[in-house]
């Protein structure tokens, strides 16, 4: 995993943390939306190739949590989704254990990334286990997440 942009939004600021299968297909991503002012964590979008994605919101937790499509899901739809399947975000997915597996596939790639800066990777992993862990309030360190450059 590596940094792939640093930008200005509203009153904060869009981290976007990605790995890649190959060049353009990205096989997990982090989002992290920090407040300027605060440096409270507004946001977090995780994504994982294998198992889907989410959003993740300050003061609310896991808003959106999605899963790919699987063989198995096509084989019990319908006769035009068998004849023309999509791997697509199928919906939300109400379950905490699947959301946990989708946090431990991006932890994990997080963990073993060797191009991020350690201090980095370690903010990261810190945050992405305190949303794991439930927390609802997350501040990041001052001076950890990188600065918006011109």
């Amino acid at each position: 995993m590596k940094v792939e942009k640093v930008e200005k939004h509203d009153n904060g600021t869009r981290l976007d943390l990605a790995s890649f299968l190959r060049e353009g297909y990205v096989d997990k991503s982090v989002s992290l939306f920090v407040s300027d002012d605060t440096d409270d964590i507004i946001q977090i979008y995780l994504s994982s190739y294998e198992y889907g994605n989410m959003t993740w919101k300050r003061n609310v937790g896991a808003l959106e949590v999605h899963k790919w499509e699987t063989e198995e899901d096509l084989e019990e739809g319908n006769f035009l989704s068998r004849h023309f399947p999509q791997i697509l975000s199928d919906g939300l997915v109400n379950d905490r254990k699947y959301e946990l597996v989708l946090m431990d596939s991006v932890l994990e790639d997080v963990r073993k990334s060797a191009n991020l800066p350690s201090e980095l990777r370690e903010e990261i992993v810190r945050i992405l286990e305190s949303v794991k862990g439930g927390d609802l309030r997350i501040r990041a360190k001052r001076n950890v997440l990188p600065a918006v450059t011109a």
